[in-house]
């Protein structure tokens, strides 16, 4: 049995560690909001294939990132996000890395690459994606006056 055991591990080894391998780190995941944007970079160590896509019902934008895995946790929303309920991730297949933008209304999306820039303090890639929100949906602020001396 134990034989088993050492066949099975060094068949294992053979594909899964090839596979580890090839992983791209994700070093860090920012977020940045602003009027009706969000925006996330992500930091890596080179250009890794990806995909941005909108599903529907319920409304949510996906980031799948191929052969990457994301260190640390996922960072909080920004309070004023107020178009994104929810950011998760997760792996649709072995060593892929999906984020989910679970959100309340329909967006646009614009995904770049920014190569890194030492001199600015970036010294990673970087992929960009905006979300943007309509203008029409950007919550109104309601101003108290405290002068009510009528």
């Amino acid at each position: 049995m134990k034989r088993f055991a050492n066949i099975f591990a060094l068949i294992l080894s053979t594909y899964a560690l090839p596979a580890l391998a090839n992983t791209h780190p994700i070093k860090e995941l920012r977020l940045w909001a602003e009027a009706n944007t969000l925006r996330l970079v992500f930091d890596v160590a080179a250009p890794i294939d990806h995909n941005v896509f909108v599903l529907q019902h319920p409304t949510r934008l996906v980031i799948d990132l191929k052969n990457a895995a994301l260190e640390g946790e996922l960072p909080e929303l920004p309070a004023n996000a107020y178009f994104v309920s929810e950011l998760r991730k997760g792996s649709p297949e072995p060593q892929n890395l999906r984020i989910v933008c679970d959100l309340d209304q329909p967006v646009k999306t614009k995904d770049f690459w920014l190569k890194p820039d030492s001199d600015s303090g970036h010294p990673h890639h970087r992929l960009v994606v905006d979300i943007e929100a309509p203008e029409w949906s950007i919550p109104k602020k309601q101003y108290e006056s405290t002068d009510n001396k009528a």
